[in-house]
């Protein structure tokens, strides 16, 4: 374990303060927006005419599309770190009953990052995220999971503000 370095530090004290200030302000406004009635912009008139459900089923296509588009496009549909790819093979195993693998006789050759390897082969990480991943691996559709969950978020989210805020506001969030 090293220390971390001047500059590194230094980053991390500006990016506190001044992101700090940064999601104060976010929040003052967010909030005095709020609290003041909506405007009469068009689209916000739009929006107040459009009923929830057609707001939710909107808000969760691209909740649901925009992670997908970035995986397949962008990402290419490759795990991108060590980290992905551990909670991917819990994931496997998962599904098929088991929390770990027995290693392989040339155990150093398939030594790797995130995962423990001592006569057992698994995941150094909590078996929460590759536990919701399991479903997709059963289904074969294991690099949708992360879509999926995020359009699922979107229905609670609307709820949420909504007891607390208003509809407008909901669907202004949404």
């Amino acid at each position: 374990i090293r220390l971390t370095t001047p500059i590194h530090t230094h980053f991390l004290l500006y990016l506190l303060f001044f992101g700090g200030i940064g999601a104060l302000l976010f929040g003052l406004g967010f909030a005095r927006l709020c609290t003041k009635p909506i405007s009469n912009h068009p689209a916000l008139v739009r929006l107040r005419g459009l009923s929830s459900t057609q707001v939710i089923a909107a808000a969760m296509g691209a909740a649901f599309l925009l992670p997908l588009l970035i995986r397949v496009f962008i990402l290419q549909s490759a795990p991108l770190t060590d980290d992905e790819s551990a909670y991917e093979f819990m994931a496997e195993l998962l599904a098929s009953g088991r929390i770990y693998a027995d290693s392989h006789p040339w155990k150093l050759f398939f030594d790797r990052a995130f995962m423990v390897n001592d006569g057992k082969m698994y995941s150094q990480y909590f078996l929460g995220w590759p536990l919701l991943m399991a479903p997709g691996t059963l289904l074969g559709i294991s690099e949708y999971m992360n879509a999926i969950y995020c359009a699922a978020t979107v229905p609670p989210l609307f709820l949420i503000v909504r007891s607390t805020m208003g509809s407008n506001a909901a669907k202004l969030s949404l």
